[in-house]
């Protein structure tokens, strides 16, 4: 990774969550708690990681900040929490992880899925 790195915004609403994932487009959402020394060490590797993945949406959640029903409602139990959404559906979940390397690589390899799959639909179905 070099220097350059994309700021994550911070979803400050559940309606702004929910608009956010049901945009057109691939969506990565961050779970996470100000306390939590894993959160920051991601979300600092998670700015370069966006860089090199301009198509994707990526913010985070600070789940202190939000009303706890909603956290409950995303089935976020432990921080961090990493989701990718499509077209207002989870279609990807990574809860903690031993290392940084280890989430960046999945997330990796499930966009690059996501991809591959997009581009074997056929054009009217995009």
């Amino acid at each position: 990774m070099d220097d350059e790195k994309r700021t994550i915004p911070q979803l400050e609403t559940e309606d702004a969550f929910i608009k956010t994932i049901n945009s057109e487009g691939v969506h990565v959402v961050e779970f996470v708690a100000g306390w939590c020394r894993k959160c920051k060490t991601l979300n600092g590797k998670m700015e370069y990681f966006a860089v090199e993945h301009p198509e994707v949406t990526f913010d985070k959640i600070d789940v202190n900040m939000v009303p706890q029903d909603f956290i409950k409602s995303q089935n976020v139990t432990k921080m961090p929490t990493v989701k990718i959404f499509v077209s207002g559906k989870s279609v990807y979940e990574k809860v903690g992880f031993e290392t940084v390397r280890e989430i960046l690589d999945e997330l990796s390899f499930r966009l690059k899925q996501l991809e591959e799959e997009n581009a074997s639909k056929p054009a009217a179905s995009k």
